[in-house]
């Protein structure tokens, strides 16, 4: 059994333990509101003068913006800025 071998065989071992696969899990869920929410925020900001007009206008811009507060909003902030 080679070296590269043994060492799969240990992390295979260590991503099954449940508190592993909780981890692993809850960082998937996430991922996939972050990329969601990246989605809307390419929408909102294409620098096409129609389409900030559009957004400003009918207020879907707004809209737009709801996922990406939601994300955002996920870590509280300090008023410097910074995460806690």
């Amino acid at each position: 059994m080679s070296t590269l071998d043994k060492v799969t065989e240990k992390v295979m071992k260590f991503a099954q333990l449940r508190y592993i696969k909780v981890i692993m899990n809850a960082f998937m869920s996430i991922a996939a509101f972050s990329i969601g929410s990246s989605i809307f925020s390419l929408l909102k900001s294409i620098p096409i003068t129609p389409w900030q007009n559009f957004l400003a206008s009918s207020g879907f811009g707004d809209i737009l913006s709801i996922p990406v507060n939601m994300v955002s909003n996920l870590y509280p902030h300090t008023p410097e800025g910074h995460c806690r």
